[in-house]
């Protein structure tokens, strides 16, 4: 479970959350929730039932070690592993820094900032010319988005040389020059 550091200005910014992933969900987990960004569920929730979520606030999350974090940084998160990470568009603020070894850091969620996906390429992807992303939504964004794809070392990103097609839950992205070990980014804004 996410451990919730108390700040009175983000008191009542809870919304609900209606489970149709077909799996019951723990407390804690972190929830990628269309048109508001990120939300903590306050407790277990089983299958079709209803949760509560924290839409702001502050709390603890995992992190990897390698992974610096200074005060003030904006950062991803990471739904599929569950945990920040540096090298994501942020929406979440780091409010207390966390150095190489250490695996929790204190974030604030940030309603409204994008939410965002790292993929790195495969070589099976590269040779089908596309990449297929688990957005993790279960539903096609409403607001806006965009792709971008660079260099696993950094640098310049580019939009893709092809299509970027959406079904419920995923994103494949096309493209004619796509390598192994691009990085392809996806942010949606609620």
């Amino acid at each position: 479970m996410r451990s919730r550091i108390v700040a009175p200005e983000d008191a009542g910014r809870l919304n609900y959350w209606l489970n149709g992933t077909g799996a019951a969900i723990a407390a804690g987990i972190v929830l990628a929730l269309p048109g508001i960004g990120l939300g903590v569920l306050h407790a277990d929730v089983g299958i079709a039932g209803l949760g509560v979520v924290d839409i702001a606030g502050e709390f603890e999350f995992t992190k990897q070690s390698a992974d610096v974090m200074t005060q003030g940084m904006n950062v991803g998160f990471d739904i599929a592993n569950q945990r920040a990470d540096s090298t994501m568009i942020g929406n979440l603020t780091v409010t207390k820094a966390a150095g190489s070894g250490v695996t929790k850091v204190r974030c604030k969620l940030n309603p409204g900032k994008p939410y965002t996906i790292k993929y790195v390429t495969t070589s099976t992807d590269n040779s089908n010319n596309l990449a297929t992303l688990t957005t993790g939504l279960g539903v096609n964004p409403s607001g806006p988005w965009i792709v971008q794809i660079g260099a696993s070392a950094g640098g310049v990103m580019r939009a893709p040389q092809g299509t970027v097609a959406w079904t419920t839950g995923t994103v494949v992205v096309t493209d004619s020059g796509l390598g192994t070990s691009e990085v392809i980014h996806l942010a949606i804004w609620p």
